[in-house]
């Protein structure tokens, strides 16, 4: 009777056990495409900035020439990288952001 009380504990554990660590594994792995999403939004965030830095700088008359290729570094440690090419008629302004190991790029023709 005492085996049988003791096989029975030990499957009731390890039912428990296998229970409790595949729900861990689904909380990490659901916690990690939430991190890696916030991040990659804030790369995108990081690029649309730096498009806005090249847009100003336009309109301030300091002008934007072909082959420009400017880097800046935002409060939260975001790298933003624009390049300026110009495709007659348009002038095309590709930008990239890179937080946290995501990178985005935004581009935009005026």
């Amino acid at each position: 009777m005492k085996s049988i009380s003791l096989i029975l504990t030990l499957i009731i554990v390890f039912i428990g056990l296998s229970i409790t660590l595949g729900l861990t594994n689904i909380f990490v792995a659901e916690l990690t495409s939430s991190t890696n999403s916030h991040f990659s939004t804030t790369a995108f965030y990081i690029a649309d900035s730096g498009i806005e830095a090249a847009l100003w700088q336009d309109r301030q008359g300091t002008g934007l020439t072909s082959g420009d290729n400017i880097y800046g570094t935002l409060d939260n440690s975001g790298v933003y990288n624009y390049s300026v090419s110009d495709d007659s008629p348009n002038r095309k302004v590709v930008s990239d952001g890179v937080y946290q190991n995501s990178a985005r790029s935004v581009e935009v023709s005026y």
